[in-house]
């Protein structure tokens, strides 16, 4: 990155960024289905976002190198 191509890094950091958005939405989006479609009504997931800390944290990560790009640019 920083003797590199910074163009290409920021471009990866920016779909590695994507994909955990995206990773996280279809999880949300299962957990949805599972509470309509569910055999067990009433059934009730659990709510905690924590599962979701790492994937937020990696993507808090991924921001701070882009800035760091932006800087060698």
């Amino acid at each position: 990155m920083l003797e590199g191509d910074v163009e290409k890094c920021m471009s990866d950091l920016q779909e590695s960024i994507d994909c955990c958005r995206e990773w996280k939405n279809i999880c949300l989006k299962q957990q949805e289905l599972i509470k309509k479609y569910s055999s067990r009504k009433g059934w009730e997931l659990d709510t905690d976002e924590t599962i979701f800390a790492e994937n937020e944290a990696f993507i808090q990560r991924c921001k701070d190198l882009l800035e760091i790009c932006e800087g060698q640019l």
